[in-house]
C-alpha cells in the first residue's frame, strides 16, 4: 500500500503544482489579452465590448482589426475637419449621399455610427472608379481592405452583429 501512496502523492502535489503555473499563465494571458482590448478600444475611439465586436466582424471578414481601427480612426479624423470646414470634399460627399454628419442633438457622429450607411453607400455604387473615389475619401488608400466587411452593406454588418451578440463571446466592460 505505502509503495503506491508516495507516487500518488507526488503526482498530486505535481498535478497541483502544473496548475498553479496554468493558472498564473492563464491569468497572464486574460491580462495581456485586456491590455490589447483596451489600448485597441482606445485607438478606435469605442468600448471595449464595441471593439470585440468589430474584431469578430473584421475576422469573419478576413478585415484585420489594425486596418479596420486605424481606417475608422482616419474616419473620425476626416468627419471632425469636415464638421469644421476643412474638409469640403467629404462634407460634401457625406451630403450628397444623405448620410448626416451630425446626429439629432447637434453632436458630430463618429466613424462607428456611421459605417452603416458607409456600407450601403459602397454597396450601391458598383461603379469601381467611384467607389474607389468614395472609399478614398472617406477611409484613405487602405479603404479596399475594408470591403470585404463593408460590400455586404448595413445588412452585413448587422448580420455579423447579430451572430456575434448570438454567440456571446466576449469581455464585458
Amino acid at each position: 500500500g505505502d509503495q503506491i501512496g508516495v507516487p500518488l502523492g507526488l503526482l498530486a502535489g505535481g498535478a497541483s503544482a502544473l496548475s498553479i503555473a496554468g493558472l498564473k499563465t492563464m491569468v497572464q494571458g486574460f491580462a495581456d489579452l485586456a491590455g490589447s482590448i483596451n489600448d485597441g478600444a482606445r485607438a478606435m475611439q469605442v468600448s471595449r465590448a464595441q471593439y470585440q465586436m468589430f474584431k469578430y466582424m473584421g475576422e469573419q471578414s478576413n478585415v484585420p482589426i489594425e486596418a479596420l481601427s486605424s481606417s475608422v480612426g482616419r474616419l473620425n479624423k476626416g468627419i471632425g475637419m469636415a464638421a469644421a470646414g476643412k474638409n469640403k470634399e467629404l462634407a460634401s460627399l457625406l451630403n450628397k449621399a444623405g448620410i448626416a454628419m451630425r446626429g439629432a442633438n447637434g453632436e458630430i457622429r463618429s466613424g462607428v455610427e456611421l459605417l452603416p450607411e458607409i456600407a450601403d453607400l459602397l454597396q450601391r455604387n458598383t461603379n469601381e472608379a467611384v467607389r474607389a473615389r468614395i472609399g478614398n475619401a472617406l477611409f484613405g488608400k487602405s479603404w479596399a481592405e475594408l470591403m470585404p466587411l463593408l460590400g455586404d452593406g448595413s445588412e452585413g454588418l448587422n448580420d455579423l452583429m447579430v451572430r456575434y451578440r448570438e454567440l456571446g463571446i466576449g469581455i464585458d466592460d
